[in-house]
């Protein structure tokens, strides 16, 4: 990443945006390796506790297209004059995307196990279905980040273990691992958000 000093003595436009979602290092080197690959761009710098990405760029890029390439991360990205609404500020950490998503994929979770045990004929297709709810949205994470120059992250990991496991026929552990992942990311977020208070 390179010094905030530096970024603001160059004579190329900058684009300033505030990006939210990103929890750790490993979200800061997917937005900075993907916005480094847009056209003209000549410097990036993102922080992950001050959730900013600053980039130098020449005209064959502008603050339209970078944000697109964060949000297509799964990232939001607004400009940081923008007042933050409200309601957003005040959201307790139960009502963010990730935490929704790991309540969904804990109540499929807990679904599966119920059928399962109660028609044992279709455990494995109920623990398949709790496993996507919580797997798709990391593997459209995993695929956006691969053609956004990081292939190797850890929505990826987590997609081949999930399918890896479904293969061998542990459709419950896959599910299971899912959830935990989630629940994994949560946390994440959580503290990463009382770090910034």
């Amino acid at each position: 990443m390179t010094d905030a000093a530096t970024l603001e003595k160059t004579e190329a436009p900058t684009t300033r945006l505030r990006v939210t979602g990103m929890d750790c290092a490993s979200c800061a080197a997917k937005v900075e390796a993907a916005v480094r690959r847009l056209p003209d761009v000549t410097q990036v710098q993102v922080s992950v506790a001050m959730e900013t990405l600053v980039v130098c760029h020449g005209p064959g890029s502008d603050a339209t297209a970078i944000a697109a390439t964060v949000r297509r991360l799964g990232y939001g990205a607004e400009d940081p004059d923008d007042a933050v609404p409200e309601e957003a500020a005040e959201n307790p950490w139960w009502r963010a995307p990730k935490a929704l998503l790991a309540f969904a994929c804990g109540a499929a979770l807990v679904a599966a196990y119920a059928l399962g045990h109660a028609v044992p004929a279709t455990e494995r297709w109920a623990f398949l279905a709790a496993m996507a709810v919580g797997l798709v949205p990391i593997a459209r994470r995993a695929l956006s980040a691969a053609r956004h120059g990081t292939p190797f992250s850890i929505e990826t990991l987590m997609t081949t273990a999930a399918l890896g496991a479904t293969v061998i026929g542990a459709t419950e552990e896959a599910a299971t691992v899912v959830f935990l992942f989630l629940v994994g990311e949560v946390l994440e977020g959580v503290a990463a958000g009382r770090a910034r208070a």
